[in-house]
């Protein structure tokens, strides 16, 4: 690990630390508020408040793991990330679920906020800490992405380790995003405040439970991407903006030495960590680093920068017919389990 890699990372675990100290103190002061007051909308923003907390023990668990070496996991815990990810949107939605159904129970049966003025001294608290938070992590709001290309397979492990780096930088990021949606929260629970506390309009009573609504709305839609993201990296689904036929054509369009590819396989590691496996079948070996090399930037095009490539030669024509199947076939007790099977 470089020194500029660990002195940020050393500053982004201070910057947690401290974030999550405040935070944590103002979730439960509001949540306490909240039920005491029977303010609705200012519990939704502490269970709001509560995402923020789980998204920011698990920026500081990816960290700290990061930090470590890891030699019986080939590509380190790089998942972990995903996984919280995946673990956070889940509880998110439940948590929208039992607001909503508690905000319809005050559409039926309509209650006063109590303590109004201390509903909105919380909420104006709660967006100091936030516009606080803003500018503790404002250099999460613009990440370029590197894409450092890996010209042999030796180059791989260093590739991904640099990969590693901008995906903790993600998650950075990811916290940014967490606390300014956050924001946008207590600035709609002060706007409930204030209108309980200097109106006198009559329907007044739903203008919380109206809000309420309106945050869960808010929140599920920023969740569904966060679940929808996760849940397909986790799948190890075909990333979204490659389409495997074209990328075939494209290679033996642009390599004539290559003459078929079959096996192959495309799936994201992380957000931004796309790994790809070929067998490709050629007529010698003398040009094959040559067709390696030009493979791999075309894969780099597509932003895939960790490649695992398989040759398959044939010395004569004969062996042309048959060129969508492996030359190399599985042993007979494998075949049902791998490719041959096919």
């Amino acid at each position: 690990m470089d020194k500029r890699r660990e002195k940020e990372q050393i500053k982004n675990i201070r910057r947690l630390k401290l974030m999550l100290i405040l935070t944590t103190s103002y979730m439960l002061v509001e949540m306490s508020v909240g039920y005491a007051t029977k303010a609705i909308s200012l519990v939704t923003d502490s269970f709001h408040m509560l995402s923020d907390v789980v998204s920011l023990v698990i920026a500081f668990i990816c960290i700290k793991i990061s930090m470590k070496k890891w030699s019986r996991n080939t590509y380190g815990w790089a998942r972990a990330e995903i996984l919280g990810s995946l673990i956070n949107a889940v509880f998110l939605c439940a948590l929208c679920f039992s607001i909503f159904i508690e905000a319809i129970k005050r559409f039926t049966t309509p209650e006063a906020i109590e303590r109004p003025d201390l509903v909105l001294y919380v909420a104006s608290f709660g967006l100091c800490v936030n516009v606080f938070g803003l500018f503790l992590f404002k250099h999460g709001k613009s990440i370029k992405r590197q894409h450092q290309k890996a010209e042999t397979q030796l180059d791989i492990r260093h590739q991904v380790e640099e990969e590693e780096y901008n995906s903790s930088q993600m998650n950075i990021r990811g916290v940014f995003i967490h606390i300014l949606a956050d924001a946008i929260g207590s600035v709609i629970v002060m706007a409930s405040a204030c209108l309980a506390l200097f109106t006198n309009w009559k329907f007044k009573l739903y203008v919380d439970p109206s809000l309420s609504l309106a945050s869960v709305l808010l929140i599920l839609i920023s969740t569904w991407t966060l679940l929808r993201n996760s849940s397909l990296i986790l799948l190890q689904t075909m990333p979204s903006h490659i389409d495997v036929e074209l990328l075939k054509n494209e290679i033996k369009q642009k390599i004539p030495q290559v003459l078929e590819i079959h096996e192959l396989h495309i799936w994201q590691l992380t957000g931004d960590t796309f790994i790809a496996t070929a067998h490709i079948l050629c007529k010698n070996t003398t040009s094959f680093m040559q067709i390696v090399g030009e493979m791999k930037s075309i894969f780099h095009a597509h932003k895939i920068h960790s490649t695992t490539i398989q040759p398959e030669f044939v010395e004569n024509d004969k062996n042309l017919t048959q060129t969508n199947k492996c030359l190399v076939p599985c042993l007979p007790k494998d075949q049902s389990e791998t490719c041959c099977k096919k």
